[in-house]
């Protein structure tokens, strides 16, 4: 409840050995593992869990979640399927396999599993919803169009509304009318930035880290770095970092259809790492400057640590670390991986700024800049 996953995990297994096959130390293990994103970790408890109540809802979402998470589409559509072979009528396992199968763009399974989560819940609001989406992609606009505005959202600042907005913008540019689209991307943006928790999120405080990692790139400050051998380091890593919307997710996916390389998908380890450098010296980027090549070993090791969560690193593939907003750490990057390669992705600014503002982003500092058209651009500079 204190947030503090290290602690819980260590204390959770202290239960489970004291009492092996204790449910409730298993599950809160697994919660503990997934709250830190240690997906691999946590699906075991939950399957050994599901064998002994396959009909916990609760678990099979949890487990879900874990499998989708390290990939495992398939696994997760047979895990929903089975229980929706056991449990029919059970309209949250239904919809859950459309919004999965949407995802993958199995369009045609996806509109079977919402038609049967609508039969069983006509009135709900995110079926409804879901089922715009999936008509959308199948470029059937009118009908999509029709079931939201028989939703007719109000101007709420709960999550739903927010997507309803977004996904208007979206079928009115398709349709080409072009300010009513734009005034419904300004409608969901405005309940993001309603809503978004200020004591949480401060868009100022990702704009001063940029300053301050910009302010420092110096050359000769570089050049007084300690220079570590790499040499017995084999693993390869190759970073793709861009402005967000820049291309990158269509780059990733033709390198991942390569056999030596594997691509992570946009996950936080820098921001791991810095925070972990700035515990005990603020003064970031400069500190730097005096890592230790033991300093450099440590976090090379705590990165390929974290890697080993989200994908199973095959020996002699490379890793494509895809995460856009690491241009802003080039310098820990130079840092901890010297000899490494860097793909930047470009686009238009004009491009780019305009399609991260019709995006309906998980907001943090960085991703509530991108709330105004102007805020966006501003970002961009």
């Amino acid at each position: 409840q204190e947030g503090d996953t290290v602690n819980s995990i260590i204390l959770f297994k202290k239960a489970i050995k004291l009492a092996p096959g204790g449910q409730d130390a298993i599950y809160n293990l697994s919660m503990a593992y997934m709250s830190s994103k240690d997906y691999k970790k946590a699906i075991p408890g939950l399957v050994s869990l599901h064998k002994l109540n396959p009909v916990d809802i609760e678990i099979i979402k949890n487990l879900c979640d874990c499998y989708l998470h390290q990939g495992s589409i398939e696994k997760a559509i047979v895990l929903l399927t089975e229980t929706y072979n056991q449990y029919p009528a059970n309209a949250e396992i239904i919809y859950r396999l459309a919004e999965i199968n949407e995802k993958c763009s199995n369009l045609e399974a996806a509109q079977k599993w919402i038609e049967k989560a609508r039969d069983l819940d006509k009135e709900n609001a995110s079926y409804i919803y879901l089922n715009s989406v999936i008509l959308r992609r199948k470029k059937v606009f009118d009908e999509s169009l029709w079931l939201l505005r028989l939703l007719n959202m109000p101007l709420s600042d709960n999550s739903l509304s927010q997507k309803v907005y977004f996904e208007l913008g979206r079928l009115y540019d398709r349709k080409a009318m072009y300010d009513e689209a734009f005034e419904s991307y300004t409608l969901g943006n405005a309940l993001q930035d309603k809503a978004f928790n200020k004591t949480l999120i401060d868009k100022s405080r990702f704009i001063s880290h940029i300053q301050k990692v910009t302010g420092n790139l110096e050359v000769d400050w570089i050049e007084r770095w300690t220079s570590c051998d790499e040499a017995k380091d084999d693993r390869q890593v190759v970073f793709m970092v861009a402005f967000p919307r820049s291309g990158t997710t269509l780059l990733d996916q033709i390198l991942d259809g390569h056999s030596g390389i594997q691509v992570m998908e946009e996950q936080p380890i820098l921001g791991q790492i810095i925070e972990q450098l700035v515990e005990n010296n603020s003064d970031y980027p400069k500190i730097l400057e005096d890592l230790t090549c033991q300093d450099i070993r440590k976090y090379r090791n705590y990165y390929f640590k974290e890697v080993g969560k989200y994908i199973d690193l095959r020996e002699g593939s490379i890793l494509v670390d895809k995460l856009p907003l690491n241009i802003i750490e080039i310098e820990l990057i130079y840092r901890l991986f010297p000899n490494t390669k860097i793909i930047l992705s470009l686009r238009h600014p004009y491009d780019v700024c305009l399609s991260n503002f019709m995006q309906h982003y998980d907001l943090n500092d960085a991703m509530v800049n991108f709330l105004s058209l102007e805020n966006t651009a501003v970002t961009y500079n």
